[in-house]
């Protein structure tokens, strides 16, 4: 659609090829007809093809998707709704998020700004339940609440890396057990002992 209103040519996909065309049109008409086949998948290629006019084309693609609006709705609004963070990256996890509700407006289910931010606070993990309550109620827009909450995912990655590098250099700074004997030396510490000498009475 950008594309067509970009060249001025949203006419094609509104209404059909006048009886009495001229060249200038059919000309135009064509062109459009034949990029709109080129950005086709197969499977859509073998759907439209006979069609010649971009109304044509245009028409039957809109009836494709359009003709299981209900049943695509059900599955989508169920993905949409079930969507947890779980072990996603926040980035991850609102890609996947944005592709459902894209999918949603495709079929003419748009889903508002409030309702995205809402559910995309709402399946965040719990490790990130304090930004949660902080901006569930501030009514930001949901590109800020992203940005805030890969924030605070990333600061709390920081933190974890740093604790874990304090403990490991605890541990191998740590004074090894047993380093030291408790007798005072190699041979022990026997001051105040006498040597025992010869026994003044011989053996019988």
């Amino acid at each position: 659609i950008m594309v067509l209103v970009r060249y001025g040519v949203t006419h094609l996909i509104e209404h059909p090829p006048p009886p009495n065309a001229d060249a200038a049109y059919l000309e135009l008409d064509a062109h459009v007809a034949l990029w709109i086949y080129a950005t086709l998948s197969d499977a859509m290629v073998d759907h439209v093809v006979g069609a010649t006019t971009t109304f044509a084309i245009w028409k039957k693609i809109h009836d494709y998707f359009l003709s299981n609006r209900a049943a695509r709705f059900m599955i989508l609004n169920r993905q949409y709704r079930n969507l947890k963070q779980g072990d996603l990256s926040v980035q991850e996890y609102a890609r996947r998020i944005k592709l459902l509700t894209d999918g949603l407006a495709d079929i003419e289910h748009a889903v508002t700004e409030v309702d995205l931010t809402t559910q995309f606070l709402h399946g965040l993990d719990k490790r990130l339940d304090t930004i949660r309550v902080v901006l569930g109620d501030q009514g930001l827009p949901f590109d800020v609440v992203l940005s805030r909450v890969s924030l605070a995912e990333e600061s709390m990655a920081q933190r974890s890396a740093e604790e874990s590098a304090s403990v490991f250099a605890l541990h191998n700074g740590s004074p090894s057990s047993g380093s030291s004997s408790s007798t005072g030396g190699p041979r022990g510490d026997r001051s105040g002992e006498r040597t025992p000498g010869p026994s003044p009475h011989p053996p019988a």
